[in-house]
C-alpha cells in the first residue's frame, strides 16, 4: 500500500491482519526533510500557503494514526461499534 498526501508519494507498506489488529511493515521511508521538500515540490504552482499547510496537517495527522498503532493504541471494529452506539443512544 502506498500513501499519497496530495501528488506526493510519502510513504510504502504493507498491511498485516492478526486477530482484528492491523500491523504495518514499513518499506520504504523517505526522511521527514525529504518528505516536505517532495511535497511542496508536486503541488501545482499556483499553490497557496493554505493549501501547503492541509497537505502537512493531513500528513501529521496520518504519522500520528500510525505511531498510535504501533503503540497498541489501536481499537478493534466492534470496540468502536460499542463505544459509538453508547454515545449515539
Amino acid at each position: 500500500m502506498t500513501i499519497t498526501i496530495g501528488n506526493s508519494h510519502v510513504m510504502e507498506f504493507n498491511l498485516v491482519y492478526n486477530k482484528n489488529k492491523i500491523f504495518y511493515r514499513r518499506c520504504f521511508r523517505l526522511s521527514t526533510k525529504e518528505e516536505i521538500i517532495k511535497l511542496i515540490k508536486d503541488l501545482p504552482e499556483n499553490v497557496t500557503l493554505e493549501d501547503i499547510m492541509r497537505e502537512l496537517y493531513d500528513r501529521s495527522k496520518i504519522e500520528k494514526g500510525i505511531r498510535e498503532l504501533n503503540s497498541g493504541k489501536a481499537m478493534s471494529h466492534s470496540e468502536v461499534k460499542e463505544k459509538l452506539g453508547k454515545w449515539l443512544n
